[in-house]
């Protein structure tokens, strides 16, 4: 689909945003356990403001996080 050719050309712009939110973030924020539902809504929402131009995401999911 049109949506998911977007996505894959915009592969950068979509680490960044993942890396700029992550790190604006405390690490209060990070260690809380509702975090990764909080991520995804916030993901879901910059992404489509600030990347999609074509599509839209409907889902973002996050499968990995590991504070160290």
């Amino acid at each position: 689909t049109e949506g998911m050719a977007e996505i894959r050309r915009k592969h950068l712009e979509l680490k960044h945003e993942v890396l700029a939110l992550l790190s604006s973030r405390t690490e209060a924020e990070l260690a809380d356990p509702l975090r990764v539902e909080k991520l995804q809504a916030e993901l879901l929402e910059r992404i489509n403001a600030r990347i999609m131009r074509k599509g839209r995401a409907v889902q973002v999911m996050v499968t990995g996080f590991e504070l160290e």
